[in-house]
Parts: C-alpha cells; structure tokens; sequence
C-alpha cells in the first residue's frame, strides 16, 4: 500500500508476460500504488524449462493514481490517470478510470473508461487492443486523432485547427508493442459525437456552422452525419 509506482514496478517479475513488462517499465511513470498484490507460486525446476508461466503460477494487480502512461507512437501520455495494471501469466489489463491528455499546442482532452489489453505476450506479434473514452474541444479531440498511430484525420484533408465545437466519442486502436510491425496491418476506429460544430473552411463551396451529429473513421473510410447550416441554411 502507498508505495511509489517506481518501486513497485520492479517487483514484476522479468520472465512473466515480458513485452508487456517492458512496456510497463518504459511507458508507466510517476504516482502512487495506493493497493497492491503479487502473488508467485512455482515448483522447484519450474523456471527457466521453456514453458511460460500459467495465471495460476504469476499474477498480480496495481491500483494506481497520479501516473503518466505512454501509449504508442506520437499520441501524447495520459496524464494523473487513476487506474489498475492487473497481470496473469502473459495476458495483461490496464484499466483507466480517468486522466487527462495533454496537447503540445497547451490544449487537453478528458480521458476515461480506458483499457489496454494484452493478450498472449509471449507470442509475436505483440499487440496492445486500447479502448477509450474521449472528450473536449473539437481541435483538441481532432488533433489527439490525428497523431500516429491512428492518424485519422490524412484521409479527410483538414487540420485540427479548421474545427470549432465539443465532441466526446471513443477511440479503438491495435497498439504495436514490439518494433517492426506494419503500421499499415492495425485496426482503429474513431467514432465521435459533435454539437455545435463550425468548419473554418468551406465544403464545395458553403460554409458548415452549427453542425450536430456523428462521425465514425477507420482506415478505409470516414461516415458523416450532420443535422448542420450550410451558408446559413438548414440542411442534412
């Protein structure tokens, strides 16, 4: 109880779930385990014979609050995240209860009801599946989407700051956890709620102001729907 995340960390043993081990050491920084449990039961000879670990031998969970967590790419760490790293065997879950993103433009976006898995991280391809709740000002939310990995806004054409308005939605992205994997093969989905929202640029010509709806982006395509004023006139 109450011991620095730092020093908790090392007590993860180097041989159970080790990518996700190593992403916890590089990329979970600061705060306080305000609870924790590791539990170790493994037979004599049983280390080091080529099996991994089973749920049953290795496990252990971390109530965390005040830490900063990477996630992957150039997507800014969440920030005073309040959550839990729970480990068994090679599958692990990181939950996030609430933390902020911190923009490099000064902007931020409201994080919560967040979670990384990761499943099987003995076996490569190691990857992280990250849902998570979004919210904020439309260029705060528009330019968090923008970063790599998920870089959702290179197939629409607009920058962060052409948008004006408030939006929550959720974010779902394969995060790689090992080098050498193809950006190209990941999965994510941006899908978003919008009121109020202002184009500062013109679509074919007519400005787009007071627009409610929705928008859902994936790799291939990005679906709009909008009850919005084009040039002052009500439209779908």
């Amino acid at each position: 109880k109450d011991m620095p995340v730092a020093q908790v960390k090392q007590l993860w043993p180097w041989f159970s779930a080790s990518p996700a081990r190593r992403w916890v050491m590089e990329k979970l920084f600061g705060g306080t385990v305000r609870e924790g449990r590791l539990n170790f039961s493994v037979l004599p000879g049983r280390l080091g014979n080529g099996i991994p670990l089973t749920e049953n031998e290795v496990f252990g969970s971390f109530s965390v609050a005040g830490t900063r967590f990477d996630t992957a790419g150039l997507i800014p760490p969440v920030r005073d995240a309040v959550g839990v790293v729970d480990f068994r065997g090679n599958d692990v879950d990181v939950t996030l209860d609430a933390g902020t993103v911190f923009l490099a433009d000064g902007r931020t976006v409201a994080a919560s009801n967040g979670r990384m898995k990761i499943a099987d991280a003995n076996r490569p391809p190691v990857i992280g599946r990250l849902e998570i709740d979004v919210a904020g000002d439309a260029p705060a939310i528009a330019e968090l989407a923008s970063y790599d990995p998920i870089n959702a806004l290179r197939s629409i054409g607009y920058e962060p700051g052409d948008f004006s308005g408030a939006v929550e939605g959720h974010v779902s992205a394969d995060i790689p956890l090992q080098r050498g994997i193809n950006p190209d093969t990941l999965n994510w989905l941006v899908t978003l709620d919008y009121k109020n929202l202002a184009l500062a640029r013109p679509v074919d010509g007519q400005t787009i102001s007071e627009a409610e709806g929705t928008i859902a982006i994936d790799p291939q395509k990005a679906v709009i729907s909008a009850r919005t004023k084009l040039s002052g006139v009500a439209a779908e």
